[in-house]
């Protein structure tokens, strides 16, 4: 009989969220996982643990309980109802009016803080900057060598365009073919020496 994974609690906008068992370990032989709630918005998801372990076999029984006299319903029940409001009631009070983003539930569920409003502050280098932190920090850190990768091509890029040479998204293509330039050939610092050369050929095909 195929195990139920997920069971679902909460839909508040554009965000769902379920009830399920925190499988990400690295510890071999593991049977019982964490209980969690799995916020999904815009099928970006993250997990947030919230109880005690159980089986996989444990989850599904209590997930599919049907009869109130039983102990897996009543564990379904509490659940239900000491877990979860505090969740609905945050997403209900976050942002209202307006749709959610991922990192304004991430912070509000892990601070507690729903005066959080949406605010577009990304830009071309804050997302490179969050792309090399997530390759670097998610999944036990599996993309990590990546992550050094786009951190070698960023600083690169830092160096032959400088600190201040974008702001926001306003990147031309004369500017982009200014940096894949000086990645070939370098470009003279200001004390006159040769920088920006980078000879990691990866670095160069993964980011032009």
């Amino acid at each position: 009989m195929k195990l139920t994974k997920s069971l679902p609690v909460i839909k508040e906008r554009n965000c769902s969220v379920s009830l399920v068992l925190d499988c990400r370990t690295q510890r071999k032989n593991a049977t019982e996982f964490p209980l969690a709630m799995r916020f999904t918005i815009d099928r970006k998801f993250f997990y947030y643990v919230v109880e005690s372990t159980y089986t996989e076999k444990q989850f599904s029984d209590i997930c599919n309980a049907t009869k109130s006299a039983s102990e897996n319903y009543r564990e379904q029940r509490m659940w239900r109802e000491t877990i979860v409001p505090k969740y609905k009631n945050l997403l209900a009070e976050l942002n209202k009016g307006s749709l959610f983003t991922y990192e304004m539930v991430r912070v509000a569920v892990t601070t507690g803080n729903t005066s959080l409003q949406t605010k577009d502050d990304r830009s071309f280098m804050s997302i490179w900057e969050k792309i090399i932190h997530d390759l670097k920090t998610n999944d036990g850190g599996t993309q990590f060598t990546t992550g050094q990768n786009y951190e070698c091509a960023l600083k690169s890029f830092r160096k032959i365009m400088g600190y201040d040479a974008i702001t926001g998204f306003n990147i031309s293509v004369a500017e982009i073919q200014k940096w894949k330039d000086g990645m070939k050939h370098g470009v003279k610092g200001k004390d006159g020496k040769l920088i920006g050369v980078n000879d990691n050929a990866k670095v160069y095909q993964i980011i032009i």
